[in-house]
């Protein structure tokens, strides 16, 4: 039963990993403009997020959900604008290190702060708790009483094993386009993405606000 409901998991994950939301776009922004190390660990700032979000689903948040959405709607909106413009804007960090002679100079606390990017703009998304809550939903109807806990515990471990290794795998590939691409075509993929959570982020206030 155990290994059923971790399989169960992995089909959910592979949706989820492929679900085109501001978590897949900044890993794969990371990935193109920072490198693939830290892709990943933007990526488990995502994982951890969704963790959270989990135990929060299962400790049965839903019946706060629709307060949680407005204000959370607000704020993940905010963030995913502000994050945008600035990937539009910014020049990307490759651009600055065109002189091979320059080394970079790295803050000993950027792996946090792509960790903590990677976490709260998953987690600020209202539409991602309720993702998880619906999938929590859904689960309890099907597991048995006896083992619940552990019937949930390996199903929701099989998602997000699933979606740490497809961003493992998105990571790897974006960073490998990265010796084939010119530095100002980087720049052009990069700003395409900030458009593209930008706009997200417009989206997600229209939506939130029930405009559509």
């Amino acid at each position: 039963m155990i290994i059923n409901a971790f399989l169960k998991g992995i089909p959910v994950g592979l949706v989820l990993a492929f679900s085109f939301g501001p978590a897949f776009f900044l890993v794969i922004q990371t990935a193109l403009e920072k490198g693939f190390k830290k892709a990943i660990i933007t990526s488990i700032g995502v994982a951890s997020s969704d963790a959270v979000l989990i135990f929060i689903s299962l400790m049965g948040i839903s019946a706060i959900s629709g307060l949680l959405e407005n204000i959370l709607g607000i704020i993940a909106s905010i963030i995913l604008i502000v994050y945008g413009l600035a990937m539009i804007f910014s020049k990307p960090s490759i651009l600055k290190q065109r002189n091979p002679r320059i080394k970079e100079i790295k803050s000993k606390n950027e792996y946090t702060k792509l960790y903590l990017k990677g976490f709260l703009l998953n987690i600020a998304n209202p539409f991602v708790l309720i993702f998880w809550i619906s999938i929590a939903g859904i689960v309890a109807q099907s597991s048995s009483q006896d083992k619940f806990i552990l019937y949930n515990v390996f199903f929701f471990l099989g998602i997000l094993l699933t979606v740490f290794a497809m961003d493992i795998i998105k990571s790897l590939l974006a960073h490998k386009l990265t010796d084939y691409l010119r530095p100002r075509y980087i720049m052009y993929a990069n700003r395409t993405i900030g458009v593209i959570i930008t706009i997200l982020g417009i989206v997600l206030i229209f939506r939130t606000l029930g405009i559509f």
